[in-house]
């Protein structure tokens, strides 16, 4: 079986813009002519054919429940790029059917095949996140630069502690302003999983507010290829490199966040 690597990418809320970062972190790697599956997993919301401006005929559905074969399933987006698409019609998926979803054949698969699996999970916890957990070799969980999404986060962080997860987690705080004292956020967050006893992120990425990222949305193209130079591009293109690397991105600033025991009580009241 060949050394491949599994990417989860969660967040513990809605709108941070995780299916963005998933998206171009995918293309970012495949750029570097790393074969890489980008895994739509948001079974109610997925988007990913949307951001990528296709349109499936099939699903990850028709690999873990009708066993298709995963080649026959995907769609392929340039030589080294590939997206297995949410179901485009989730309302007609019935509950035992989403009870019974697993990725575990579907990810021995996939990792026989592809250099790098990346995963886009709904917000939360669904039964398929719950399962990434313990599959993956690094997790990404997103994030704004504000009190209430940091608090989803350290609580997500919770969840991945009590599931047991032995992947190196990342912290992607997105839509960072000048205003924003991004690393000294970044080290607060470090400061309360160390003392609720979580497990920490390996690395804090900060990416900029940056209008490339509309400009990619309305275009249905990538960042890349839109704004190949925009702080936001290089930025992501930087970490998402850094995932082809061991020891990953550098670690975060080592500051104190002046309001941290508000961020406390707001983590607090997630468990």
């Amino acid at each position: 079986m060949r050394k491949s690597l599994v990417v989860s990418i969660q967040s513990g809320k809605g709108g941070v813009g995780k299916s963005l970062v998933a998206a171009n972190a995918a293309a970012m790697i495949a750029g570097r002519q790393a074969r890489t599956l980008l895994i739509d997993a948001d079974i109610n919301f997925g988007n990913q054919h949307i951001l990528m401006n296709v349109a499936p005929t099939h699903s990850i559905i028709d690999c873990v429940v009708s066993s298709q074969v995963l080649a026959d399933t995907v769609v392929r987006i340039n030589p080294f790029f590939d997206l297995l698409a949410a179901p485009l019609q989730p309302h007609t998926i019935d509950e035992e059917i989403r009870t019974g979803l697993s990725l575990d054949s579907l990810l021995v698969t996939a990792r026989q095949t592809y250099d790098v699996v990346i995963i886009d999970h709904a917000s939360g916890i669904d039964r398929l996140g719950q399962q990434a957990v313990k599959k993956a070799d690094r997790i990404a969980v997103v994030t704004l630069p504000e009190l209430p999404a940091i608090a989803d986060a350290v609580g997500l962080c919770k969840y991945l502690t009590t599931a047991g997860a032995q992947a190196n987690i990342d912290l992607v705080v997105n839509r960072v302003d000048e205003t924003d004292d991004a690393p000294v956020l970044g080290e607060s967050f470090r400061q309360i999983c160390r003392q609720l006893g979580l497990r920490e992120p390996q690395s804090i990425t900060d990416l900029p507010n940056d209008s490339a990222a509309r400009q990619a949305l309305a275009r249905q193209a990538g960042l890349a290829d839109v704004a190949p130079e925009a702080a936001l591009t290089v930025s992501l293109r930087r970490w998402a490199h850094s995932l082809l690397t061991p020891q990953g991105p550098a670690p975060g600033s080592t500051a104190t966040f002046r309001s941290i025991n508000e961020l406390m009580t707001i983590a607090e009241e997630k468990e």
